[in-house]
């Protein structure tokens, strides 16, 4: 039997959820100006959420799901994204900043990181084929064994990507970031 609390199509405004959410259910609501701190959010659901202008910081993740959720303008900061439910998992990304997350091992396709700063993240063994990470800075992120097929990295600042070690076919670079692939084949260009 599931005994999950369940809140619908409603609004939260400036709070701050520093206490238990495990096993909570929120659909169609939206969290404006909201912070999750060290909060316990373990077995808690998120369907077509929308996060605005959020803090979320060293949450515990276990099985939660996150299914059509959007965040936009939100800070992110030791968030361990591995450890969420991954069946359905979706979500979109736009003007956050993004620090010392863990998308480790996750299929994530299609997955929307536009204009954002995504510092020191790991995506290590991660599906992002068809992503987009349009005028995202990467600064310090690691991308390692990756599906990055048809992904977009237009306009992307501070990529370090080894082609030797990812599956770049069909992504796309401006030509910065193309000279800065070869690095990684200890050529000379001259």
């Amino acid at each position: 039997m599931d005994t999950r609390q369940e809140t619908a199509n409603k609004s939260f405004d400036k709070l701050v959820f520093e206490v238990d959410q495990q096993s909570k259910s929120y659909t169609n609501c939206k969290f404006n100006s909201c912070k999750f701190i060290e909060s316990l959010m373990q077995n808690a659901k998120f369907s077509e959420c929308e996060f605005n202008s959020c803090m979320l910081s060293n949450l515990s993740l276990e099985k939660a799901r996150f299914t059509q959720v959007s965040f936009k303008g939100c800070k992110l900061s030791a968030l361990k994204f591995y450890q969420l439910d991954s069946l359905l998992l979706s979500f979109h990304f736009e003007d956050c900043v993004l620090i010392g997350c863990s998308f480790s091992g996750l299929q994530i396709t299609k997955t929307n990181f536009i204009n954002c700063q995504i510092k020191e993240c790991d995506f290590i063994e991660t599906n992002l084929a068809s992503s987009n990470f349009q005028a995202s800075n990467l600064k310090g992120s690691k991308f390692h064994h990756c599906n990055l097929r048809m992904v977009n990295f237009l306009e992307a600042t501070n990529l370090q990507i080894d082609p030797l070690n990812n599956d770049l076919k069909k992504a796309v670079f401006d030509s910065v970031n193309a000279i800065n692939l070869l690095h990684y084949l200890d050529i000379t260009i001259k």
